[in-house]
């Protein structure tokens, strides 16, 4: 996903990892382009037995995030 932001110079920065999540903060104008991107690396981030699933919620801030 670091590499996705970097390689695009996207205006996105993973600000926080606690566990098996993560708070990037994006420019709302690339919300589109980078939800469906996001959740194709997550996925596939790693092959095990039982498939990933990645959940997705946007917010002005952490309280205040809804599901995608």
């Amino acid at each position: 996903l670091d590499r996705f932001i970097r390689d695009r110079k996207l205006p996105a920065e993973i600000t926080l990892q606690i566990h098996d999540e993560l708070l990037i903060e994006i420019d709302p104008t690339i919300t589109d382009e980078f939800v469906p991107a996001l959740v194709e690396i997550m996925n596939s981030a790693l092959e095990l037995r039982v498939p990933l699933k990645t959940d997705v919620a946007i917010g002005p801030n952490w309280a205040e995030t809804k599901p995608v």
